[in-house]
């Protein structure tokens, strides 16, 4: 059966991540909530972050990842039953929201 919007898992493809919305922290760092679309990211690797028209920006450090009311987690990546659509807060520190712009990304 053919399946028109059919979203298959997309495995061993270099992460990204598609900005949705920013959020601000207290202490001035920034959330980024948004779905992961290819491959997986761990906390404390760096990113490059992309503005909504695809120019590289700037490189950026994943300060941490949650997923949901699971908390923190360590790695950010499709969800585990093979479709698209697993939403992710990513941490960034020592950057505002400001710096972000939502339907931006971040790939690896």
């Amino acid at each position: 059966m053919f399946h028109l919007f059919s979203k298959k898992k997309k495995t061993g493809e270099p992460f990204l991540f598609r900005i949705e919305d920013t959020f601000a922290m207290k202490n001035g760092d920034c959330v980024l909530a948004g779905e992961v679309t290819k491959g997986s990211i761990h906390a404390e690797d760096e990113v490059q972050y992309l503005d909504a028209k695809g120019n590289e920006i700037r490189k950026v450090r994943i300060g941490g990842i949650e997923y949901g009311r699971e908390g923190l987690r360590e790695t950010a990546a499709l969800n585990p039953g093979g479709t698209y659509g697993s939403h992710y807060g990513i941490l960034i520190k020592g950057h505002s929201k400001e710096e972000f712009e939502i339907d931006g990304s971040l790939r690896a």
